[in-house]
């Protein structure tokens, strides 16, 4: 009977044991424009053009710098992946994948097992949200950057938002 009695205790126990949470916040967002006005009005060739279009963007930020995703004062877009990642915060494993567009807003949704997070972000161009994960803050967990690229009257535009993403079991 004792064994019983210890046996319910034990699950009353654990099942008022709180589950794992997500929760994710914006850090930052750094803003940076790369001008093509009079780069086009004959005085390139197609090729010279070219070339400076697909340059990274110039941009300043000593984190960034510090974890590899800035090099010579550019942002090193081919870092940055359109699709689902993984961070992994201290031995919690958390799944990020993409969402539908709805009505311009892109959606990832971060999950923990049954925790659950969802990161809105509002698209400005017709590229995808491109993402990596890089620890920013210090403490050992990964933070999510996005990189949202889009053109607008002579020349483009690039958005970086920092979310910091923090977990509880």
């Amino acid at each position: 009977m004792n064994k019983l009695l210890i046996l319910i205790l034990l699950f009353i126990i654990c099942a008022c044991k709180p589950g794992p949470t997500i929760s994710v916040a914006v850090v930052d967002e750094l803003f940076t424009r790369k001008s093509y006005a009079g780069l086009y009005d004959g005085i390139l060739t197609d090729a010279q053009y070219d070339s400076i279009k697909n340059n990274n963007p110039e941009m300043q930020d000593k984190r960034l710098e510090t974890v590899g995703l800035i090099k010579y004062g550019k942002l090193l877009r081919e870092k940055f992946k359109v699709g689902g990642v993984s961070l992994n915060n201290k031995g919690n494993i958390i799944v990020a994948k993409y969402g539908d567009i709805k009505g311009g807003w892109r959606k990832i949704y971060l999950s923990k097992g049954f925790a659950k997070d969802t990161i809105s972000l509002r698209k400005k161009g017709i590229e995808p949200v491109m993402c990596c994960m890089a620890d920013i803050i210090p403490g050992g967990y990964q933070e999510i950057i996005t990189l949202d690229e889009w053109y607008t009257m002579n020349g483009d535009n690039f958005n970086v938002t920092i979310y910091e993403v923090k977990t509880t079991d």
